[in-house]
């Protein structure tokens, strides 16, 4: 089984911007991280296979063509290494913490393939519009072929 990133879980960034990572996902993470633009204005996080992966699957766009070109420096751009801590923390920059609006308290949301950070009071109003879109997304998007 793939070692899929699930579930969200509410976190508190100390006075040093470091976020504890939930202990269920820690054994599917690696010892480095990378840190990226997501989807949503959000903070992605992606262990260094998946990233790897998305670095490989970037370099294959057509980057002759403004599209694929301006993807591939969104990507390469924002992207950085973080180490966790031996108490099992992620430290932040400032910069990271200004960029994508972080506050004390966040969610950590499994992703799949990634993690993402998000201020838990915007987690928990965009959650609520998906889940009340659900049936009608399920309805319109046949997912399971």
């Amino acid at each position: 089984m793939a070692n899929y990133l699930f579930g969200n879980f509410k976190r508190t960034l100390d006075d040093k911007n470091r976020l504890s990572l939930p202990s269920k996902l820690l054994p599917k993470l690696s010892k480095v991280l990378y840190i990226m633009d997501g989807h949503n204005g959000v903070l992605s996080i992606y262990t260094e296979e998946t990233f790897q992966q998305k670095m490989e699957d970037t370099m294959k766009l057509n980057r002759e063509k403004r599209i694929p070109r301006e993807i591939a420096l969104a990507i390469s751009a924002s992207s950085d290494d973080i180490e966790i801590d031996g108490s099992n923390r992620i430290r932040l920059d400032n910069d990271v913490i200004e960029r994508y609006h972080l506050k004390k308290d966040v969610t950590v949301v499994g992703n799949f393939d990634h993690l993402e950070i998000w201020n838990t009071e915007d987690w928990e109003k965009y959650y609520q519009e998906i889940l009340n879109r659900y049936d009608e997304n399920t309805e319109e998007y046949d997912y399971e072929k």
